[in-house]
């Protein structure tokens, strides 16, 4: 003998009305559930991204910087040149190039990591899932 599980509905109203208000009321149900699930996987997104985009703005910062610590020691190579002075770590242009050096480092570092932070995870699959298996149960009553 099959077990059976109750039905814990309570019984529909009769007519039309009560079969439209049981379809409202799955309908609401089955949306508010996938809802939840929408906002879980965006707040999950949210973070991912939000890491991503502090990395990609700390390399695009860092690469500015040296570009204009690499602008400004073009600048002095170029007044050394014409005065004729050396070139030394001792004076402003050495220290000038270090920095730049260290600024392209970081930014190379930090733009390879927000490249590699968006790779490991794939947004919003739960409900792609789920809305995919919605999809082959309507088709499925259709054809039936």
């Amino acid at each position: 003998m099959a077990f059976r599980q109750k039905d814990l509905r309570p019984d529909p109203e009769p007519g039309l009305t009560g079969e439209f208000r049981a379809f409202l009321n799955e309908t609401s149900a089955h949306l508010r559930t996938r809802g939840e699930l929408f906002g879980i996987e965006a707040r999950e997104a949210a973070a991912s991204y939000s890491r991503k985009f502090a990395l990609a703005a700390l390399g695009f910062a860092t690469l500015a910087v040296a570009y204009l610590l690499i602008l400004s020691a073009i600048i002095g190579l170029l007044g050394s040149l014409f005065s004729g002075a050396g070139l030394s770590l001792a004076n402003w242009i050495g220290a000038a190039l270090i920095l730049a050096a260290l600024h392209l480092i970081i930014a190379f570092v930090a733009l390879q990591k927000s490249r590699k932070a968006g790779k490991e995870a794939a947004h919003f699959e739960h409900t792609l899932a789920e809305l995919r298996k919605d999809q082959q149960w309507l088709n499925h009553k259709k054809n039936n």
